[in-house]
C-alpha cells in the first residue's frame, strides 16, 4: 500500500489528527409562543396519532413515535392536560 502513496510534498494539504472543534456557542433561537399555552383535550375513541396531529396542527412540529408506541390504539375516554413546562 505504501508503494501507491505519493512521495512529493503537497503544499495545499493539511493533515489533522482529529476533527476541528468549534468553540462558538450555539445561539438560542426565537421563543416559541405556543409552548406557554395550557390546553386540555377531551378524547373519546380516537387514536393517539390523530389526537397529537390535531393538537399540533399549524405549529410546524413533527410527531415521531418510537417503535414501542402504539400510536393507532384508540383512547376509550380520557382528559389530557397538556401543560407545557419546558
Amino acid at each position: 500500500m505504501d508503494g501507491v502513496r505519493p512521495t512529493g510534498v503537497l503544499t495545499n494539504v493539511e493533515s489533522i489528527s482529529r476533527p476541528p472543534i468549534n468553540l462558538t456557542p450555539i445561539e438560542a433561537g426565537h421563543p416559541i409562543s405556543w409552548l406557554n399555552d395550557n390546553i386540555h383535550v377531551q378524547v373519546a375513541r380516537l387514536p393517539l396519532s390523530l389526537v397529537l396531529d390535531t393538537v399540533l396542527k399549524g405549529t410546524g412540529a413533527q410527531v415521531i413515535f418510537s417503535s414501542d408506541v402504539h400510536a393507532n390504539t384508540l383512547f376509550l375516554s380520557m382528559l389530557i392536560p397538556l401543560a407545557k413546562t419546558f
